[in-house]
């Protein structure tokens, strides 16, 4: 074959082409050879990582007995290997664990719920990523987690503990139940002398018998009946009572000082988790008949039969002998103080009668004294009362000329030619307090202006409807009667009014006026001048109420 330049040329490029394919591939196949030869050879070393790090987070009182690796899946890249493993693990206590039952008087009963070397089964999952040449778990499952249902281990409960059913609950009970039986029998002696009168101590208090502690209907519970003799000593003489003389009570002696009773009976003395308590069953009453001391007894107290006694009935009986003698002399007495008394209300009364008779003409002559005293003052007052009305009635006269002089001036002004002095003499009125003057004032602006406007608010119920302005055009007034006529000017109505001023009140009266598109209405209208100078009121018209809320005086 004869080889040209150019064929020579394409035959190189080939090669060169293949040479680098085959180099990529080698390359390709030695990656993942040594990946694969780099994860597959510690299969057991990340069994072993795992198996560790799961023994480290069980709780102390597990052990881990067996561990297996199910299956392992393998993901990640070489530079952060990550891999999920599927276990099952064998788990064994390492020794006892408890729940708590109950807690009572600061102790905790606990229940074992597991003994030491029960063996529980778990299964899970986990992911583990290898750093610094160990493999480490980073998220780990399991299917159920024993260990959180297994109660705790005894050194875990704080404070005082008592397993139930064990040799210290045992002892517990025993120890409770001993000193609740000392505590009985001191208490039993508290009990029974507190019981006892005062008049009785307790000399010797013995045990006959002591019983075995005797379970209750109540499993939690138990009674111990400790049987005892207690013998007391009477520590004064006792008596009863037997009647009275006069006023001592008379008394019997039953029992001397010194002499002893006994006392038999029970102590009942209950035990239980949460309290002891205990009480005393009496089978006998050693202070029944038994009576009481001498000071027991209120008042005057004598034994019956001693020389006391009979001395005591000796001196009622003098006594008795005496006191009919008083009886008799205070009779005697008391005639001779109701004698003296009669004689002393004789002379008493004579001695009233001529006091009074003293007294009944001073009175007379006092009376008189004060009836011309009296009509002294009531000429003195008439006269006093006559200058006073002669003054009051002159003050009046001299008043009413000022009064009507001013009135006078007043309509001099307002009906001469000085308009400035006019609308200032008017203003003053209308803004000032004498009645006449606004009178004359209102009634000049009325004559001069020949009209009145204003505005009225018609009201619906509770509620104002709406603004109308009025107006009314005078065409006559008598000034003498103050009476005018006119015509009315108000939104939708028209017609002839008639009016005149009483006082301070306008009095309008329209009985027939027209409304634009309706029949005839009536309409009246009151206004009146307020403390504030203006003119307010009320109006009805057409059937409806209006408030006059704003009238105008223009004073020209």
């Amino acid at each position: 074959m004869k080889y040209t330049k150019k064929s020579v040329g394409r035959v190189g490029r080939s090669m060169v082409g293949f040479n680098i394919n085959m180099l990529l591939l080698l390359i390709m196949l030695s990656i993942t050879l040594n990946a694969s030869l780099s994860m597959g050879a510690n299969v057991d070393e990340r069994t072993t990582d795992l198996q560790k790090q799961f023994s480290i987070k069980l709780p102390g009182h597990w052990g881990l007995e067996d561990f297996k690796i199910e299956e392992s899946v393998d993901y990640g890249t070489q530079e952060e290997p990550i891999i999920k493993q599927r276990f099952t693990a064998s788990l064994y206590l390492k020794e006892n664990t408890y729940i708590l039952a109950e807690e009572k008087n600061n102790i905790k009963w606990l229940d074992v719920i597991a003994s030491e070397g029960e063996k529980r089964i778990v299964r899970g999952v986990s992911t583990s990523v290898r750093k610094n040449g160990i493999w480490e778990i980073r998220q780990l499952g399991l299917e159920s987690d024993p260990t959180t249902k297994l109660g705790k281990p005894l050194n875990s409960f704080v404070g005082k503990v008592i397993v139930k059913g064990s040799k210290k609950e045992e002892q517990y009970w025993q120890a409770k139940s001993k000193n609740i039986q000392n505590n009985a029998i001191l208490n039993a002696k508290m009990q029974l002398t507190s019981n006892l009168p005062g008049y009785l101590k307790i000399t010797n208090f013995s045990i006959s018998d002591m019983d075995r502690l005797i379970p209750s209907s109540n499993s939690a519970a138990f009674s111990i009946p400790v049987r005892f003799v207690a013998v007391v000593e009477l520590t004064s003489d006792t008596y009863k009572d037997t009647g009275k003389v006069g006023e001592a009570t008379l008394l019997m002696q039953i029992a001397s000082k010194g002499e002893q009773k006994k006392i038999y009976g029970s102590i009942i003395s209950g035990l239980s988790q949460s309290q002891s308590d205990m009480s005393l069953k009496l089978e006998n009453n050693v202070a029944e008949g038994l009576g009481q001391p001498k000071d027991f007894f209120e008042g005057l107290v004598m034994v019956d039969g001693t020389s006391e006694v009979k001395s005591y009935r000796k001196q009622l009986h003098e006594d008795k002998l005496k006191k009919a003698e008083r009886e008799q002399e205070l009779i005697l007495k008391n005639q001779k103080i109701q004698e003296a008394r009669l004689k002393f209300e004789e002379k008493i009364q004579k001695m009233k009668q001529e006091s009074e008779i003293k007294r009944r003409i001073a009175r007379e002559k006092a009376k008189e004294e004060d009836r011309k005293r009296e009509e002294l003052a009531k000429k003195e007052k008439e006269m006093r009362l006559e200058k006073e009305r002669e003054k009051v009635a002159k003050e009046k006269e001299l008043e009413k000329h000022r009064k009507t002089k001013e009135l006078q001036e007043f309509n001099v002004v307002i009906d001469g030619g000085n308009r400035a002095a006019r609308m200032q003499a008017l203003k003053d009125a209308i803004n000032g307090e004498d009645t006449k003057k606004q009178h004359l004032a209102i009634a000049n602006i009325i004559e001069k202006n020949m009209g009145l406007t204003g505005t009225l608010l018609r009201l619906r119920g509770d509620k104002q409807d709406r603004y109308t302005p009025f107006s009314v055009a005078i065409e006559q007034f008598d000034k003498s009667t103050n009476q005018f006529k006119g015509k009315l000017g108000v939104a939708g109505f028209s017609g002839k009014v008639s009016g005149g001023i009483q006082g301070l009140t306008i009095n309008i009266d329209a009985p027939l006026i027209k409304r634009k598109g309706k029949g005839d209405a009536f309409l009246l209208l009151n206004v009146t001048l307020d403390k504030n100078g203006k003119m307010i009121g009320d109006c009805t018209a057409g059937g409806h109420i209006y408030e006059v809320n704003k009238a105008v005086l223009k004073i020209l």
